[in-house]
């Protein structure tokens, strides 16, 4: 079970434009902790028409308490066949013990590009000044040359409770 300071908050991503030519907004998703200690992440998505397979992006994020900034945790991608669904409700269920795939990315690989790690990693180019995160400031990040100042994951950092402190972290433990 994480012990954390922020509410974990979920939505759904989907792919495709609606009938005038817009993305779908995503969909707000409730997230509860279970008697066990698992989080569980559930909720209907009203407006998604069938017809077409669409992706769908489960992402988890917790807001930043200065600038109200969502902060990426963690997110599973998978898709949806819905080109024939006869029904007006479906299940879809996000189970990475049912399909390996949908296993939730923490963290950017190394070979992608400096923005998809930063979406994991908010503060990993290091602190702007004491007090003054990425990851609760609306100021850009500018890439600097080297190793990263700061190696831990969002989630990381989450549990921690250094997501939002003016800290370099390079223990992840």
């Amino acid at each position: 079970m994480l012990g954390i300071a922020q509410p974990l908050q979920a939505k759904l991503l989907i792919s495709g434009v609606n009938s005038e030519l817009k993305p779908f907004d995503p969909c707000p998703l409730k997230v509860t902790l279970s008697p066990q200690g698992e989080y569980l992440t559930t909720g209907l998505c009203p407006s998604v028409p069938v017809g077409m397979d669409r992706v769908l992006t489960l992402q988890w994020y917790v807001v930043a308490p200065k600038t109200q900034k969502q902060i990426v945790i963690a997110e599973a991608t998978g898709s949806a066949g819905l080109k024939t669904a006869m029904n007006k409700t479906l299940q879809i269920d996000f189970d990475p013990s049912k399909a390996p795939s949908l296993k939730p990315k923490t963290k950017a690989a190394p070979t992608e590009t400096a923005a998809e790690k930063d979406r994991f990693n908010c503060d990993r180019s290091g602190q702007f000044g004491p007090d003054d995160t990425p990851c609760d400031s609306l100021k850009p990040v500018t890439q600097t040359p080297g190793a990263d100042k700061d190696n831990c994951s969002n989630l990381e950092e989450l549990c921690k409770d250094t997501l939002f402190k003016a800290t370099d972290d390079t223990d992840c433990n």
